[in-house]
């Protein structure tokens, strides 16, 4: 079953309303593709509520003198390129209206350096940081709660929304330096 009929069927299956689905192609790393698709989802939508970030590329794990230099550009094209060529094509139809959702799919990798694992790793992170970045720059037409935070959890849904005050007043789940202001000179 194709996954637009997969969706409309688990809509009817749960008595809710049948959803409009607008099924596309894009190549995240083709500028014209990523922007041929948002023009495709404003002439159907007018806006858009929600937009998820999920394409990405591992390249194999080898240490810098022995990767392959396009393999590892490759993840850095999808991995974070992507992720920009998209959220900068979608983001005007996000700011007309709706939920104004982004979710961009990263890594636990993110926080780590390891031998080999330097595209994956370091393109995970740069993409925390431009999505703390996107959030600083729009996050006043947009849901403050999670927005711009790194999330990773075992928390159920309940349990994360009671930790709402505590994750805003002190600004959790972001990449941050801590300590380095308070260090004497």
């Amino acid at each position: 079953m194709k996954t637009a009929d997969a969706v409309r069927k688990a809509a009817k299956d749960a008595g809710r309303v049948e959803p409009n689905v607008l099924v596309l192609e894009m190549d995240v790393c083709d500028r014209s593709s990523v922007e041929a698709a948002a023009k495709r989802v404003e002439e159907e939508w007018g806006q858009l509520d929600i937009l998820v970030n999920n394409a990405g590329h591992m390249a194999e794990f080898a240490s810098l003198l022995d990767v392959d230099e396009e393999d590892y550009m490759r993840a850095w094209d999808v991995n974070y390129w992507g992720v920009f060529r998209t959220t900068k094509a979608f983001l005007p139809l996000m700011l007309k209206g709706g939920d104004k959702t982004i979710v961009n799919l990263s890594s636990v990798a993110a926080h780590y350096a390891g031998v080999g694992g330097g595209a994956y790793h370091v393109s995970k992170f740069a993409l925390a940081r431009f999505t703390e970045c996107v959030q600083d720059e729009y996050g006043a037409q947009r849901r403050e709660f999670l927005g711009g935070r790194w999330l990773s959890c075992r928390w159920d849904l309940p349990r994360l929304l009671e930790m709402e005050d505590e994750i805003v007043a002190k600004d959790l789940l972001k990449f941050k330096c801590t300590g380095l202001w308070n260090l004497e000179a």
